[in-house]
């Protein structure tokens, strides 16, 4: 599978300026409904319960600590990760540019894919 999507993403090809897109971006309740089978929000939210004790509180001040806990990190690498992804497309905004990053990324990934199973993380 790592594979496949390190191969998807050295091989990947932008439309072009202008173009009609063949695929509509997620509505904003399509993107709340995805993170119902997201197991990467399923970890976050199991690692964080179990993680982090009550110690003592109510149940529903504990729940509603690590939800305003999760809601504030969360908004936070989101936007990090917003302003670095501006911050990339006024470098990469040539097609050789995107090439080479996307090959950059794909190796990146095949390697710590490697580096996973051979130390068996």
């Amino acid at each position: 599978m790592m594979i496949h999507l390190a191969w998807r993403t050295a091989t990947f090809k932008p439309i072009e300026l202008g173009q009609p897109s063949k695929t509509r971006p997620l509505s904003y309740l399509e993107a709340v409904l995805f993170q119902w089978v997201n197991p990467k929000a399923w970890f976050m939210a199991t690692g964080a319960v179990a993680l982090f004790p009550a110690m003592g509180k109510s149940l529903w001040v504990y729940v509603g600590s690590m939800a305003l806990l999760m809601c504030v990190v969360g908004v936070v690498c989101v936007g990090v990760w917003m302003l670095m992804g501006m911050q990339l497309r006024t470098v990469i905004n040539t097609p050789a540019r995107l090439r080479a990053f996307n090959g950059s990324m794909a190796v990146g990934l095949l390697a710590f894919f490697g580096y996973s199973v051979f130390v068996g993380v």
